[in-house]
């Protein structure tokens, strides 16, 4: 009777601990892409003090300084200007060691060019290190793990970076007059 009282407590404390687990993982996947589309929105209006918000420090450091980035990302406006939306798909499992949780995230660009629009997925590595609650990103566009991960040695070698493809070209139609 002892045992399968223990047995029956071990199955229960299991289970909690799953179903936490399992929701803390969802609260994490929805605050990643959450604030990735804040991210998003902040560029897209040129809120570059906000964007810059979510921009890993070392990629900041790399830059200079904030307003070495933002003097860089306000003289591209021709660039910055020309991107139409950014979305994103599903975040990946989140990797936990202590607070550092780690994830990747599909993006999808669409850019206005010269003879059409140009749609471009892409993945960003999403990185916290206060267990979740506000999340920095790294354009992964074009980059091996491995690159990654000596630019930024925290970057788990658990993450998995997809290929990226090419661009597609959405060529403007043209009037039939």
């Amino acid at each position: 009777m002892r045992l399968n009282l223990l047995l029956l407590f071990l199955a229960f404390t299991i289970n909690s601990y799953a179903q936490s687990f399992a929701e803390d993982s969802l609260k994490n996947r929805k605050s990643v892409t959450e604030q990735a589309r804040e991210m998003a929105a902040a560029f897209l209006n040129h809120d570059y003090k906000t964007f810059i918000d979510y921009t890993h420090p070392r990629i900041i450091e790399l830059i200079g300084n904030v307003d070495d980035m933002i003097s860089k990302l306000q003289s591209d406006s021709a660039f910055t200007n020309s991107i139409l939306s950014v979305s994103f798909g599903k975040p990946s499992n989140i990797i936990a060691n202590g607070d550092l949780f780690q994830c990747t995230l599909p993006e999808t660009t669409e850019i206005l060019v010269d003879k059409g629009r140009l749609v471009n997925e892409s993945t960003l590595v999403a990185i916290s290190y206060d267990g979740g609650i506000h999340w920095y990103f790294i354009e992964a566009a074009g980059k091996t793990l491995s690159e990654l991960r000596n630019f930024i040695p925290e970057i788990s070698d658990q993450l998995v970076i997809p290929t990226q493809h090419k661009p597609v070209l959405y060529k403007k139609r043209r009037n039939k007059n």
